[in-house]
């Protein structure tokens, strides 16, 4: 039993809440400059779907997912309700990774679960307030890396990234078409109790994580099916350092290169202790 009004009123409080949701991103001269609005009114939309088979609800579900931002008029965030029956909907959320990372979702949708039913029922939310801005993180940022502190990371990068950068030749089937495609396809498997076990308990005895253990050995099937010895995964990081940045909406992921040398035909211990030195390095 959805209060439309109450929801699209929600929706406009997170966007009133937060200036990554206002913003709007431009060129001046030849550089993005991101753009705060005083106010933007949020792009809600409802549509009667109880005439739609699931398959055609999939389809224009997936249609308006692939549909285009205007980063320079924005919004930057949709959301569309799409309603089945008087008590069943469908909540599609759309947001440009430039204005939201993994991170920032999770507290939109807290956010919004506590917004809803304080609209809904006429009373104020109550929400802890918001000391900084992700504005304040760009120019925190920003001083970092003009700073001494930001050289050092610059030289750090420069010896990391330095000489001739690999690229990874998977083999394929058949030969690469002159036109990327991006066709293809995902697999997914769990790994079974006994084998998660023993992987904690070898990230254990070698003062790693189950991240280090798992990239590691990510990095030798990559080998194993490249027979190249050097390689170059970029992995995200979360990149909210500092605990005011928590209840902040923004992108502060940052994808860290790491790089892997499997020259010399390692054990997988030895290749984990230099994975586990990259990783902290990187962070």
């Amino acid at each position: 039993d959805v209060d439309i009004p109450s929801l699209r009123r929600a929706f406009q409080a997170l966007i009133d809440r937060h200036p990554s949701l206002r913003t709007t991103f431009s060129a001046h001269s030849g550089k993005p400059v991101q753009q705060v609005h005083q106010h933007l009114k949020v792009h809600f939309e409802e549509t009667d779907a109880s005439a739609c088979s699931s398959d055609e609800l999939k389809t224009r579900l997936v249609e308006d997912t692939y549909r285009p931002f205007d980063l320079e008029r924005g919004p930057l965030l949709r959301a569309s309700l799409f309603s089945r029956s008087a008590r069943e909907h469908v909540l599609l959320l759309v947001v440009h990774h430039i204005a939201i990372d993994f991170w920032s979702l999770a507290v939109l949708l807290t956010e919004l679960g506590v917004l809803y039913p304080a609209e809904r029922a006429g009373v104020r939310a109550t929400l802890p307030p918001l000391d900084l801005q992700y504005t304040d993180y760009v120019r925190w940022q920003a001083e970092m890396l003009a700073s001494p502190e930001g050289e050092r990371l610059w030289a750090y990068w420069r010896k990391q990234l330095g000489g001739q950068l690999p690229v990874l030749d998977l083999p394929t089937d058949r030969p690469r078409p002159a036109m990327q495609t991006y066709s293809g396809a995902s697999h997914d498997f769990s790994l079974d109790d006994e084998l998660s076990a023993q992987i904690k308990a070898l990230a254990k005895a070698q003062g790693a994580t189950m991240y280090m253990v798992l990239l590691a050995a990510f990095q030798v099937m990559l080998h194993y099916h490249t027979d190249q010895e050097d390689l170059l995964v970029a992995s995200p990081m979360v990149g909210r350092s500092r605990a005011e940045f928590e209840g902040i909406v923004g992108l502060f992921t940052n994808p860290v290169f790491l790089r892997a040398n499997l020259s010399g035909n390692p054990t997988f211990q030895s290749h984990l202790g230099q994975v586990r030195q990259t990783v902290l390095a990187g962070l």
